[in-house]
């Protein structure tokens, strides 16, 4: 019986030697070597790349969406901010600057959707005075003030559903007992919001284009439970 050979063949050995030794078949692994590490170098380079591009392009949406935001600033928005970074000192006008901002809040969003005859049915209308001051209606009378003065409750609507775009003209603060907002609107109107501490109610009064006059009033008792 023949006893195997555990020694490597040398032919195989040599076989080997001349595959390494060959210049040609050196340089097809090298430059399958450098094939590799440049298909690499560009899929880094590539997604570097899309990274960049991803970032410039979220940087370019983040800037026009903050520009589209201050365009597309609400009109309450405009108002409400200007109420927010007016600075008080004492606790007492902080909590009646807060209480103006709860009641224009809720007065924005309860106008939402309405109609003119809706609005004089809220519990919040109070009175309605014409250019003259001559004819005067509170609750009660919401037919009449509708069918005869539709425009200013419409033109006060128009500015809160954002239908129609207004900007602020001027705006000023005072205080007597009480704080007061006052602002002149682009269309000519004017608005004015008071914290009537001893009515316990928020006033907000709405002076049409047309210098018709609409009173409204949020209790403080209404904004406790919202």
């Amino acid at each position: 019986m023949d006893k195997k050979n555990n020694d490597s063949d040398p032919n195989i050995e040599q076989n080997i030697e001349k595959v390494y030794d060959n210049p040609d078949s050196n340089q097809i692994i090298e430059d399958k070597n450098n094939g590799d590490k440049d298909d690499n170098l560009k899929k880094d380079l590539k997604m570097e790349n899309i990274e960049e591009q991803i970032k410039l392009s979220n940087e370019i949406v983040n800037i026009n969406k903050k520009e589209i935001e201050g365009q597309n600033k609400s009109n309450f928005q405009l108002i409400n901010d200007i109420i927010l970074n007016k600075v008080f000192e004492s606790e007492e006008d902080k909590k009646q600057k807060d209480l103006i901002i709860k009641a224009f809040k809720y007065f924005a969003e309860i106008l939402n959707g309405k109609s003119v005859v809706d609005v004089f049915n809220l519990r919040i209308f109070v009175s309605f005075k014409d250019q003259q001051y001559d004819n005067y209606f509170n609750r009660g009378n919401f037919e009449t003030i509708a069918k005869m003065y539709p425009a200013t409750i419409e033109e006060l609507l128009d500015i809160f559903s954002n239908k129609s775009k207004i900007s602020i003209t001027n705006s000023h603060d005072f205080k007597i007992s009480n704080i007061n907002f006052v602002f002149n609107l682009s269309n000519k109107a004017r608005m004015t919001l008071q914290n009537d501490v001893n009515d316990k109610a928020v006033k907000i009064q709405y002076y049409s284009s047309l210098k018709e006059q609409i009173v409204f009033e949020v209790p403080h008792d209404l904004l406790d439970k919202n």
